[in-house]
């Protein structure tokens, strides 16, 4: 768990992603995809109000 607050993440998304990487079980892969989708819908997110927030204080020269 140390691991995901050193990345600022939830611990259950980092089980999840390990667990769908090494899951051979289709249904038991099935159980883990949506923490793994939740947390990239999450992620972007991020990524894009901080681009917006930048893109807002920047302002190009004249």
């Amino acid at each position: 768990m140390k691991l995901a607050d050193l990345l600022e993440t939830e611990w259950i998304e980092m089980i999840a992603a390990s667990e769908l990487v090494f899951e051979k079980n289709p249904e038991s892969r099935e159980v883990w995809l949506p923490f793994v989708l939740a947390a990239k819908a999450r992620m972007l997110a991020e990524i894009a109000t901080s681009t917006n927030a930048t893109a807002e204080t920047t302002t190009a020269p004249r």
